[in-house]
């Protein structure tokens, strides 16, 4: 059952300033806090309150850790298989690069030895037409 503030002095008071003898107020307001379960904090209730407070307080410390541990697990995997993506996509790259460079350089010999049997035939023609 949940607790109710309940300032017993305050009411005696307006009880006896309204003309109630001080037996009868005491009583009235005696009444109304065992209505109410006696909306007074004991010491062992405020105990406890502390006590469920530190223990709240502590599990929520242990998870809160738990959960930066599982990010920074999660953080490690991710670094890891980033530095193999990456290292894999840098391994591609260099094989297409050597491949296209392997393709001009093909192209730039085929070209050299398609001027070089162009040198070849100006040169025998113009020996032959140049006595």
């Amino acid at each position: 059952m949940s607790r109710v503030a309940f300032d017993t002095l305050r009411v005696s008071e307006i009880l006896k300033g309204a003309g109630v003898a001080d037996e009868v107020a005491a009583a009235i307001v005696a009444s109304i806090g065992v209505a109410l379960g006696d909306g007074v904090a004991t010491k062992s209730d405020i105990e406890a309150l502390q006590t469920a407070t530190k223990s709240d307080i502590e599990a929520l410390k242990a998870a809160t850790k738990s959960d930066i541990d599982a990010l920074k697990a999660d953080i490690d995997d991710l670094k890891a298989s980033t530095k193999s993506d990456i290292e894999t996509a840098i391994g591609t790259v260099k094989s297409e690069l050597r491949a296209e460079i392997a393709a001009l350089e093909a192209r730039i010999y085929r070209h050299m030895w398609f001027m070089a049997a162009g040198i070849v035939v100006v040169t025998v023609t113009l020996i032959k037409v140049i006595p």
